[in-house]
């Protein structure tokens, strides 16, 4: 979710909305400049979507009393998994 999906699809919506803004803002009366593109706020939003769904998830796990383990798992056996904790 932090690496791939999520920013990736962030990254896509935007460019989808530089193109519909580019090529079909006049079909639909829309008369405007565009003064150009500012690619931190692009990732500055991308960061904080992910921080809002991190902070949802943290919420929900814990209304239901879920213990998160931050860390690395690996597999031990096919029904156990070790984790190396992070802070």
């Amino acid at each position: 979710m932090n690496l791939g999906c999520v920013p990736k699809k962030v990254m896509w919506y935007g460019a989808q909305v530089a193109e519909a803004i580019h090529k079909y803002a006049s079909d639909y009366g829309f008369d405007i400049d565009n003064k150009g593109f500012d690619f931190q706020k692009l990732v500055q939003s991308r960061q904080q979507y992910i921080e809002n769904i991190h902070r949802s998830y943290d919420n929900n796990l814990a209304k239901n009393g879920v213990e998160v383990i931050k860390g690395f798992a690996k597999s031990e056996s096919s029904s156990n998994f070790g984790v190396q904790k992070t802070r």
